[in-house]
């Protein structure tokens, strides 16, 4: 399962191999925002699983990514 940390603004902090799926560089100048460097066809499911995961402060797993795996949250304090 591919799995992405994040700080509470967003910043990727760390992600794990099979993200290719949902992540891939931005045009221009380099970004750790995760919106910045979702997928367009996933940054909407990617966009809700971060904001649930802010709000509950929990990890969060989204199976409305239907991508071939699911893909879960961490948020780093």
């Amino acid at each position: 399962m591919a799995h992405i940390i994040v700080n509470r603004d967003g910043d990727v902090v760390y992600y794990s191999l099979r993200t290719g799926k949902y992540l891939e560089p931005a045009h221009g100048a380099a970004s750790r925002q995760l919106l910045d460097m979702a997928r367009k066809d996933v940054r909407l499911d990617l966009r809700n699983a971060l904001h649930e995961c802010m709000q509950s402060r929990t990890s969060v797993k989204n199976q409305s990514l239907q991508l071939m795996s699911a893909i879960s949250f961490n948020l780093f304090h």
